[in-house]
């Protein structure tokens, strides 16, 4: 039985419209980012590159840097492949390479040997898979079908370290997977974190704190935000989690928060990932 307000082509129309309107406003709201709101102030230094500073209840800020990988490339830089004797700083590791940003990647041993799987110009660094590590991040393939950079989990795709058709591959352990769930211990550790995540739209975020969480915290945290996260990944985390950006207009960390970290050194790292524009 067709209800009685359809058959007034007045009542009819109203009601398609409110229709319309309440499913553009779901669609809208549906991982919708609001790059100016009170909690995400947001600023494009480039076209496909994206700064975002979000404010977190009750915890520290965390900065992001959103890449457009069709726009930019990722290079891992190791300190003995790029011919110096110990590891750099990161202001030494921007100034070498002459990226545009540069953060660090994952853990390594004493002896600065990386932990896991590293792939770096297609050239094995450190060659074997970790097997208590699940996440790979691989950038800059080797055929057009496959994406410019992706988070791959272990746990879910089979991946053979002698033909995964990626020049860029480091490895390190799941944050989060795509069916949201926490792939970490909840423990209270907490220290500043440094997270690379894949979004639905196939663009990077990185996320860096600006002081101590927990990881199940943080994995909380974007998990629930408003950012569209796909898989997330955590690289190494404390005095080694770390970002130096410039560009023509921007720059991170400023001198203002430079002088606010006192004049303690930052903490050299064996191996950093640096993104480059396409030319």
């Amino acid at each position: 039985m067709i209800p009685c307000y359809l058959c007034d082509p007045i009542r009819l129309a109203l009601f398609l419209f409110v229709m319309a309107t309440s499913t553009a406003l779901a669609e809208d709201s549906v991982g919708a980012f609001n790059p100016q709101s009170p909690t995400i102030q947001s600023k494009e230094l480039l076209p496909g590159l994206q700064w975002i500073r979000w404010t977190v209840t009750n915890n520290p800020d965390i900065c992001v840097l959103r890449i457009d990988p069709h726009r930019y490339r990722f290079k891992v830089l190791n300190f003995l492949r790029e011919g110096v004797s110990q590891p750099l700083r990161m202001s030494d590791w921007i100034e070498k390479s002459q990226a545009l940003a540069v953060f660090n990647a994952g853990q390594y041993y004493p002896d600065f040997s990386y932990m896991g799987l590293l792939v770096s110009g297609g050239n094995k660094i450190q060659g074997r898979l970790h097997r208590l590590f699940q996440a790979l991040f691989l950038a800059e393939p080797l055929r057009e079908d496959l994406q410019k950079a992706r988070i791959l989990d272990l746990a879910e795709e089979e991946f053979d370290p002698e033909a995964h058709g990626y020049l860029e591959v480091a490895q390190s352990f799941m944050l989060l997977d795509r069916w949201k769930n926490i792939r970490v211990r909840r423990t209270p550790n907490m220290a500043a974190r440094t997270i690379l995540a894949e979004e639905t739209g196939g663009n990077l975020l990185l996320f860096l704190t600006q002081g101590p969480y927990t990881l199940w915290d943080l994995a909380e945290i974007i998990r629930d935000s408003p950012f569209s996260v796909l898989r997330a990944m955590s690289m190494d985390g404390g005095e080694e989690a770390q970002l130096v950006l410039r560009t023509e207009n921007f720059s991170y960390p400023t001198l203002s928060e430079v002088q606010t970290q006192g004049s303690t050194p930052s903490r050299a790292l064996p191996t950093v990932i640096a993104v480059f524009p396409r030319d």
